[in-house]
């Protein structure tokens, strides 16, 4: 049996022969939770289900008129709320001018590269300007998948 086929919970193993009928493995039948988290886990990536509240980070520096973002870990659907509302407090200060430092990023997806996005439009609204630097691996090929290269000053 391998990892889709079966979760380990509170020491018993809920096996499914078919999806629609779970069958606990010496034991009583399964609850609502136990076929929830299998179909969980049959959906999600491993080690998924045990990710950190917040895998991000934003480190701010404030130099003069630039203000420089290092943003390590994951930029996606769950941590883009915390880049949006560093972007508030940044802008909230007048800043012309932003680097974003994204080498420590390990991850964007759609909704991170929309705060990098709108970080973007929110600072040349106010006439500045936005720089990214360090992108590489899966960050870097976002951006040029999305052609927001020719975009950014990278």
């Amino acid at each position: 049996m391998d990892k889709q086929d079966a979760v380990e919970r509170a020491g018993q193993v809920v096996a499914f022969q078919n999806p629609s009928q779970p069958v606990r493995v010496g034991g009583s039948p399964p609850t609502i939770e136990d076929v929830g988290q299998a179909a969980l886990a049959s959906q999600a990536a491993p080690g998924a289900l045990e990710r950190e509240a917040s895998s991000l980070k934003i480190k701010r520096t404030d130099a003069g008129a630039e203000t420089v973002l290092r943003v390590e870990g994951v930029l996606d659907a769950i941590t883009a709320k915390d880049m949006r509302s560093v972007v508030d407090k940044v802008l909230e200060r007048d800043t012309l001018h932003v680097r974003l430092d994204l080498a420590p990023l390990r991850l964007i997806d759609s909704s991170g590269v929309g705060a990098v996005v709108s970080l973007y439009k929110k600072v040349r609204d106010k006439g500045g300007s936005v720089t990214v630097v360090g992108l590489k691996d899966q960050p870097l090929a976002v951006f040029r998948l999305l052609r927001l290269d020719h975009i950014f000053t990278i």
